[in-house]
């Protein structure tokens, strides 16, 4: 890229910032626009997780009732809680204070996934 591309980039951005700051209309488009990249964030979690289920069937079903239980809570809590997140971006749901807790959700989940790969892995003698 050269300096005109970005000078004009950096132009529209800021244009969308003073109109995001000022006015309301564009706080709600900006909402939505949130709320949508959001939903394709949950539908690429579902689409990669997926593959990587295919991938990984073998270890997954070796693994412990106990890791492979933490595993799909984990899954889940990711899941509802970007939902939530997602719903409220959208303004179908308003998270309030329950927004600290609904992030608490998901990144305990994003660590209770982690923790349970990482267990199966461990080898024990």
């Amino acid at each position: 890229m050269d300096r005109d591309n970005l000078r004009g980039f950096a132009i529209v951005i800021a244009i969308a910032a003073v109109a995001t700051v000022f006015f309301e209309v564009s706080s709600a488009i900006f909402s939505a626009i949130l709320g949508a990249i959001s939903l394709i964030f949950i539908c690429l979690l579902w689409y990669f997780g997926y593959g990587w289920y295919h991938r990984n069937r073998m270890a997954i079903s070796l693994m412990p009732d106990r890791q492979r239980n933490i595993l799909y809570l984990g899954l889940g809590a990711v899941t509802v809680s970007a939902a939530l997140y997602s719903l409220a971006q959208f303004q179908l749901i308003d998270l309030g204070a329950f927004s600290v807790p609904v992030l608490a959700a998901f990144f305990g989940g994003l660590f209770a996934m982690y923790y349970a790969w990482n267990e199966s892995k461990r080898y024990y003698l």
